[in-house]
C-alpha cells in the first residue's frame, strides 16, 4: 500500500475506535482497553480530553466531536470543574491533575480552530482554578476538599492514603496550568489571568531548590521534596517561564528560564541523553531516561526558536539524531533501541525528528520509524497497544491512542510539505 494512503487509513481507523467503540454508557471516551478481553473499561478522566480530542479534531478538520465531549464533561462538574467517573463510587475531589491537560486540550482547540467557545471555556476553567486552588503562597494546591474549599495534602486523599506525603504543590501541574493561563490571558486580553499565573511562577522560582540549583523540585510546601525529575516537573515550569518571557514585563522570567535550561543540562545530561531524576542533597542521580530526553529536547527546540539561541537547537539536534541512528539505523541491540517499547513515546520522538528536519533530509528515517511503529504496536481496528514487550500489560489507553493519532496527523502534514515550525504545528505537536 502507498505509505500516504496507509497513514490516512490508520488515522481514520484510530479516530473511529476513539469516537465509536471507546465511547461508554454516558457518551464519554473511556480510559482503558484490555486487549486480551477485547473490552473497554468504564473509567473516565477529564484530563484525558486534552490527550485525544484535539487530535481527533485535527484529523477530521472539525470541532463537532470536541464540543460534544466538552458538553458531556460539563455535566460531570464538582464546584465548577470536571471530575473523574469510576465504576465504583469513590470519593471525588477537585484535583489540579484532572484540569491541567483538560485546560491544555481547550488551548490546543482554540489555537488550532479559533473557535470562540473554546476560548470562553478555557477562561472559565482558569477562573475556577483561581477560585478553588489558589494557595496563600501564590501556588496552586493539588486538591481541594469540596464544599469547605480547603486545600488538603495530596497524600491525605481517601483513595490514596499516605501520611508521608504532606506537601501540597505539584510542580508539573502548576507549570502547565500557568502556561495555559498565560495563553488564555493573552488571547482574551485578560490581565488578571496573566498576573495570577505570574504570581505562581514567581513562587516556583523562589523555591530554595531553584535558588540553589536552578532546578525545580517535584513537590513543594511545607518543604521542597528531595527528588527533582526532568520530564514535566522541570519542563512544564520551564514552558511557563518561556511563555511569560514573551509577554511584556517577563524579563526576569527569561533569565530564570535560561538558568533552568542550562542547569538541567549541566546536572542531568549523561551518555547522550537526559537522566530521569536527581536528589540534590545527596548528589544521587537516576538512570538515563528516554522520556526525560524527549521532553527536554522538545523544550530546547521551543526555547531556541523563541529566544533565538542556536546552541539549544544544536544540542537537541545532536541528541535526537544520535538516538535515531542507534535506535533505527543500527543493526545491533543497544540502549536506545530497547527504549522504543511504548507507542506514545516513540511517536513523540518521531515528532521531534520532523520538527528538526527543516530541509526534509530524513524522509527515509521517518519511513523506517513509521514501519516500526505499525509493526510493533498496531493490532488492527484502530487499536495500538501501549507497550511492545509481551511481559508488560497488554492494554491500549485512549490517551495513548490520542498520542499515536497526534503523531499520524503530524506525519501526514510533514509528508504534505507543511511547515512543521509554523505556530500551528508547533502548538499541535507539543507534549505537556
Amino acid at each position: 500500500m502507498n505509505i500516504d494512503k496507509e497513514i490516512s487509513k490508520l488515522i481514520q481507523e484510530t479516530i473511529s475506535q476513539l469516537k465509536n467503540k471507546s465511547i461508554g454508557k454516558n457518551g464519554l471516551i473511556r480510559k482503558i482497553y484490555f486487549i486480551n478481553e477485547k473490552k473497554w473499561y468504564e473509567f473516565y478522566k477529564p484530563d484525558d480530553y486534552g490527550d485525544h480530542v484535539p487530535f481527533i479534531s485535527v484529523g477530521e478538520s472539525s470541532t463537532v466531536f470536541a464540543k460534544k465531549q466538552l458538553d458531556l464533561w460539563k455535566n460531570r462538574m464538582l464546584d465548577g470543574v470536571p471530575v473523574p467517573k469510576h465504576t465504583k463510587p469513590l470519593p471525588v475531589f477537585p484535583a489540579l491533575i484532572y484540569l491541567d491537560d483538560f485546560l491544555d486540550g481547550l488551548a490546543v482547540m482554540y489555537h488550532t480552530f479559533r473557535d470562540q467557545q473554546f476560548l470562553e471555556e478555557g477562561v472559565s476553567i482558569c477562573n475556577k482554578i483561581n477560585k478553588l486552588f489558589s494557595f496563600f503562597n501564590g501556588s496552586y494546591s493539588s486538591v481541594v476538599l469540596p464544599y469547605l474549599h480547603i486545600p488538603i495534602p495530596e497524600g491525605l486523599l481517601p483513595v490514596k492514603p499516605s501520611l508521608k506525603k504532606i506537601w501540597f504543590v505539584n510542580s508539573a501541574a502548576n507549570g502547565l496550568v500557568c502556561e495555559k493561563m498565560l495563553d488564555f490571558g493573552v488571547w482574551s486580553k485578560n490581565k488578571k489571568l496573566i498576573e495570577r499565573a505570574r504570581k505562581c511562577i514567581d513562587y516556583q522560582i523562589n523555591l530554595q531548590t531553584f535558588k540553589k540549583y536552578g532546578i525545580f523540585p517535584d513537590m513543594s510546601f511545607p518543604a521542597d521534596s528531595p527528588i527533582c525529575h526532568v520530564a514535566k516537573f522541570n519542563t512544564n515550569p520551564a514552558y511557563s517561564l518561556l511563555k511569560s518571557s514573551q509577554i511584556k514585563g517577563g524579563e526576569q522570567h527569561k533569565k530564570a528560564l535560561i538558568r533552568n535550561i542550562d542547569s538541567v543540562f549541566d546536572i542531568f545530561y549523561s551518555d547522550g541523553g537526559i537522566i530521569d531524576h536527581y536528589n540534590p542533597k545527596k548528589s544521587r542521580k537516576g538512570e538515563v531516561s528516554f522520556v526525560s530526553t524527549n521532553a527536554f529536547c522538545r523544550l530546547l527546540i521551543e526555547a531556541s526558536l523563541l529566544l533565538q539561541k542556536e546552541k539549544y537547537w544544536k544540542i537537541a539536534e545532536d541528541i535526537v539524531f544520535n538516538i535515531a541512528e542507534q535506535a533505527f539505523l543500527s543493526k545491533k541491540n543497544n540502549f536506545w533501541k530497547e527504549q522504543m517499547y511504548e507507542d506514545d513515546g516513540e511517536g513523540d520522538f518521531a515528532n521531534l525528528v520532523m520538527i528538526l528536519d527543516k530541509k526534509r533530509n530524513h524522509i527515509n528515517l521517518l519511513e523506517i520509524i513509521f514501519k516500526d511503529m505499525v509493526n510493533k504496536f498496531y493490532i488492527g481496528d484502530g487499536i495500538w497497544k501501549d507497550y511492545y514487550p509481551k511481559k508488560m500489560q497488554q492494554t491500549a489507553h485512549s490517551k495513548y491512542l490520542g498520542g499515536v493519532l497526534k503523531y499520524l496527523v503530524i506525519y501526514k502534514a510533514y509528508r504534505n510539505n507543511e511547515d512543521m515550525l509554523s505556530k500551528k504545528w508547533l502548538y499541535i505537536s507539543q507534549d505537556r
